[in-house]
C-alpha cells in the first residue's frame, strides 16, 4: 500500500520513508578530514536527505572520545556527498550520523535482485505520517475496496512501515533487523516525538554506534520511548482504517 505508487512518491519527496544511517569510521591524520556518506551503502536504495538542515538533524561524533563535534566545525558538500571537518584531532576516529531517504522499498528490492526483474521500476516507499501520503493511501484503500467486492479479508503487511533492511555498495544485505524501528524516522516524527514526550531525540539514539538498536542489545529508555511513540501512532491509524476493510465481513 505504501509503495508501488511512484508517481505520488516522486511528486512528494518529503513523504518518502527515511532512516538514520552512520557513515564508515574514518581516522583523522590532520585537522581537516573528509567523510564520505555513501561509502558502504547502495546508492540505488538510499540517498542522504539534503532537504532538511543537516546542522539540525545530523551529528558528527568523535568515536575515540564519544564527544559530539560542534556543527560550526563541519560543513556538508552535497556534490561529493561528504562532510568536511575543520578541527579534527589527529588519530581520532570520526563518524557522521545522517538522515537518508529510502529510494527503493527493501522487500521489493530483495525480490527484484533475487529474481532478476531487470528494468522493472523500483518501488519507492512513502510514510503515512506525511499528511499527503496519509490522504493518498486512505483514498486508494477506499477505492480498492469498492473495486474488489469479492475480497473478504484485507491483511495489512508492512502497511505503514518496514523492518530495517539496508544493502551495501554491492547490493548485498548490509544489516537486517526484522523487528527494527529504523525505517519509521522522519523530521515530522522527530518533531511529534518531542512534542509528545517532552524531549528531543538525537541521531545517536537510532544509529547506536553502528549497532542500530539490534534486538540483541538492551534498549535505552529513550529508544523504548520511541517504540512506544511509534506503536501508539500505528495503532491510532489502524483504528481509523481497519473498519473499512472489516465492514463487509460483518455484512456476510
Amino acid at each position: 500500500m505504501a509503495r508501488g505508487h511512484n508517481e505520488f512518491a516522486a511528486s512528494h519527496p518529503a513523504a518518502v520513508q527515511q532512516l538514520y544511517l552512520m557513515s564508515e569510521r574514518v581516522v583523522a591524520y590532520t585537522p581537516t578530514l573528509t567523510i564520505g556518506l555513501m561509502a558502504g551503502y547502495y546508492d540505488q536504495q538510499i540517498q542522504p536527505n539534503w532537504r532538511d538542515n543537516p546542522k539540525t538533524y545530523w551529528e558528527v561524533i568523535d568515536r575515540t572520545t564519544g564527544m559530539v563535534v560542534k556543527p560550526a566545525d563541519w560543513t556538508v558538500d552535497e556534490a561529493s556527498q561528504s562532510v568536511q571537518l575543520s578541527a579534527a584531532i589527529p588519530f581520532h576516529e570520526y563518524t557522521v550520523s545522517f538522515l537518508a531517504d529510502m529510494l527503493w522499498d527493501p522487500t521489493e528490492m530483495y525480490n527484484h535482485l533475487t529474481n532478476n526483474w531487470g528494468d522493472k521500476p523500483h518501488d519507492i516507499p512513502f510514510d503515512v505520517r506525511d499528511p499527503a501520503a496519509r490522504d493518498f493511501i486512505q483514498s486508494y484503500l477506499k477505492q480498492w475496496l469498492k473495486a474488489n467486492p469479492e475480497i473478504d479479508v484485507v491483511r495489512f503487511t508492512t502497511f505503514f512501515y518496514h523492518f530495517t533492511l539496508v544493502f551495501d555498495q554491492h547490493a548485498r544485505e548490509k544489516f537486517v533487523d526484522w523487528l527494527g524501528y529504523g525505517g519509521t524516522v522522519s523530521v515530522a516524527a522527530l518533531k511529534a516525538f518531542e512534542q509528545i514526550k517532552g524531549y528531543r531525540l538525537r541521531p545517536e539514539d537510532f544509529v547506536d554506534a553502528g549497532f542500530y538498536n539490534s534486538t540483541f542489545r538492551p534498549p535505552t529508555q529513550r529508544y523504548l520511548d520511541y517504540i512506544d511513540f511509534v506503536q501508539r501512532f500505528v495503532t491510532d491509524q489502524a483504528k481509523i482504517w481497519s473498519p473499512w476493510s472489516t465492514a463487509r465481513i460483518k455484512k456476510r
